[in-house]
């Protein structure tokens, strides 16, 4: 490099120092939960809306079907290491719901009593086999209703509240080290999460989501366009004056 001769400090780096093969393994998603409500099917959907608090790191989504009105609240737990979904209906009983779970890896999924269990290991790329095994938990607690298990789906009918909470874990502990245990760490989170309500999960969520977020603040003045949804100040955003959103 010093002397100038850059291609062949190229071809020597290309010879000597580049990983083989020249790429980063991808990320890969473990797959998807599917929540399918046959109790809805063919009656009329309204008053759609999703929202997110982003200061209490909740996602909440409200619908009517039927004339019944549903919620639905998600978070994240960085303190539990859960993803809790709690539904919920304006009417007693009114809550059907399939449980699935869908992925590309190379897994084995079964449903056991009110456990959905899906076990695995990562697909290969770029000419090198996956090392990790993984494994994800998702856990159906319900009021009221009557839950089955059938193969790799759980059925709820008739309850008046659910509470589904999923663990993820690979075998992952450093770089030269996959022998972890995803089954002893999935089952502990589940464990520890039953024991509390959705309520405290999503206040121990907020806590420790404003204990980072709330250490800076900023002020960029209030439009009317700030009341607004979303999708509505996205479409106008060249023609109006709508700063927050930027």
């Amino acid at each position: 490099i010093f002397a100038g001769r850059y291609a062949e400090a190229q071809a020597l780096a290309n010879a000597k120092l580049m990983a083989r093969p020249l790429a980063q393994m991808p990320y890969q998603s473990v797959g998807d939960l599917l929540i399918d409500m046959p109790g809805i099917v063919g009656k009329s959907i309204g008053g759609y809306e999703r929202a997110l608090d982003i200061d209490a790191a909740l996602a909440t989504t409200h619908f009517t079907a039927g004339g019944v009105g549903f919620r639905r609240d998600v978070i994240a737990s960085p303190v539990r290491q859960v993803i809790a979904i709690r539904l919920g209906a304006d009417r007693p009983g009114a809550i059907d719901l399939d449980l699935s779970f869908r992925t590309g890896q190379a897994a084995t999924i079964a449903a056991q009593g009110d456990m959905l269990l899906v076990v695995g290991r990562n697909r290969a790329d770029q000419g090198v086999e996956g090392a990790l095994r993984f494994e994800v938990r998702a856990r159906l607690i319900h009021k009221g209703g009557r839950r089955s298990a059938e193969d790799t789906r759980l059925k709820l009918r008739g309850a008046d509240e659910a509470l589904i909470l999923i663990a993820m874990a690979t075998s992952y502990r450093r770089f030269d080290d996959v022998s972890g245990a995803p089954a002893a760490t999935t089952e502990r989170q589940i464990a520890d999460a039953s024991a509390l309500s959705f309520a405290t999960l999503a206040a121990e969520t907020a806590e420790e989501h404003r204990r980072l977020y709330r250490g800076v603040a900023i002020d960029l003045g209030h439009t009317p366009a700030a009341d607004r949804p979303t999708d509505e100040r996205i479409r106008t955003s060249e023609t109006s004056d709508d700063p927050a959103l930027a």
